[in-house]
Formats: C-alpha cells, sequence, structure tokens
C-alpha cells in the first residue's frame, strides 16, 4: 500500500509560546479542526513565496505563479513579486469552503459552516462537498449554495434567519464571547461577589458571638457581685 504523503511541516520549534498562542488564535477565529490545517496554510504560503523569491533572478514560472494565485483567490486585482511576498495565513483561510459558507451567510457561525459541509449540505457545482478545508477557486465563488436535496434549502428552514451576505463582508470572523466588565468575565464577577458575601457574613456571625460572650461574662459579674 502507498504512503500518502505529508502536505505541510511541523514547527521546527515545538514549544514556542509565541507561536502557539498565534495558533490557538487562528483555530478559534476560523473554526479549524487542528492545528495541522494552520500548518498545511503555511507550508502553502511558504512555497508561494518561494517560487516568488526565484523570480528575481529569472522570470520563468512568472506566468504560473500569477496565475495560481489570481486563480485561488489570494490576491485580487493588480498584484506584483512583492503582493506575492506580502501573503499571509489568513490570506489562505479566508478562502476554505468553511469560511465562504460563512461569509456568504449560509450558517450563523463559522462551526455551524463545519457541521453543515461534513454532513453533506452545500454544493457547488452540482456536487456535494464534504471537505471544510476544499479550497475554493474564484470561478466557484458564485457556485456555493444549498444542497438541493437537504431540508436546509427550504425558505421555511429555521437557518435561513442567518445574517445576509452583504453585513458578514467586513466583519471578523468571531465565537460569541461571554459578557465581561473590565476584562472580568461575568461568571467569575459573580462567583467573587458570592465568596466576598459569605465572607463578611463569617465576619459578622463571629462579631456577633464576641458580642454575645462579652454580655454573658458581664451577666456572670453582676450575678457574682449580689451573692457576696
Amino acid at each position: 500500500m502507498r504512503k500518502i504523503r505529508r502536505t505541510y511541516d511541523r514547527p521546527f520549534k515545538r514549544w514556542d509560546a509565541g507561536r502557539i498562542k498565534e495558533e490557538k488564535v487562528i483555530l478559534s477565529t476560523y473554526g479549524l479542526k487542528n492545528k495541522k490545517e494552520v500548518w498545511k496554510a503555511k507550508s502553502t504560503i511558504r512555497s508561494l513565496r518561494q517560487r516568488a523569491r526565484q523570480l528575481f533572478t529569472s522570470d520563468k514560472g512568472k506566468d504560473e505563479l500569477f496565475k495560481r494565485v489570481k486563480q485561488s483567490g489570494f490576491i485580487t486585482g493588480d498584484f506584483g513579486v512583492d503582493d506575492v511576498l506580502g501573503l499571509n495565513v489568513e490570506s489562505v483561510l479566508e478562502r476554505r469552503l468553511q469560511t465562504l459558507v460563512y461569509r456568504k451567510g449560509y450558517a450563523k457561525t463559522v462551526g455551524q459552516a463545519r457541521q453543515l459541509i461534513t454532513h453533506g449540505h452545500i454544493f457547488i457545482d452540482d456536487r456535494v462537498v464534504t471537505i471544510p478545508g476544499y479550497m475554493v477557486n474564484t470561478n466557484e465563488d458564485s457556485r456555493i449554495i444549498y444542497n438541493p436535496n437537504s431540508p436546509i434549502a427550504r425558505e421555511d428552514h429555521p437557518i435561513k434567519q442567518a445574517e445576509k451576505p452583504e453585513s458578514k463582508k467586513s466583519e471578523k470572523i468571531e465565537e460569541p464571547k461571554k459578557e465581561k466588565k473590565d476584562g472580568i468575565p461575568k461568571a467569575k464577577q459573580e462567583k467573587a461577589q458570592e465568596v466576598e458575601e459569605k465572607k463578611e457574613m463569617q465576619v459578622k456571625q463571629k462579631s456577633e458571638e464576641k458580642q454575645n460572650k462579652e454580655e454573658k461574662k458581664q451577666e456572670l459579674k453582676k450575678d457574682g457581685g449580689k451573692g457576696t
């Protein structure tokens, strides 16, 4: 059986804190399953940059490279070698089917977009695509639709209440966050407040007990004085 070749390179420094933090943000932002999907995007960018740098010494392969970049949708409009060298991971991740399904308003979140794709609810060019990481070229942009045989394709389906595409063109992908105040989550604030209230109750109880003990001592002293 032929061994499948790996399509990405692992990080050279496995425990780089800065890289791990950056990848964690990307995973959350684009709803990725694991870091391999980030590494694949980085490998794609690395390959394009390598070919672009070769153009400084020879124009061989320039048309082929520019055609690939344009068809992939990584850069729109007129561009040059410097623009190819300036590509980043987000340039690739924005062309994933999962991201575009969300951008077009077919899903309310990137997580829901992934679920719709894997369950076979999305069509491209009259065929079902169940790969969230499928790279959509510019010719396929307008051909992304709901699967006609899916119940979601009905106009009365609840998911059709998702936002319209126009409202998401410039919107940054973000998953819902917990309500915060002064940088502290609301849940933590409520818990801290409960702890403070318990502490106040304990202090109050101790002061009352101490006061009761003092009163009893004074009564005993009075009773002892009367007996003499």
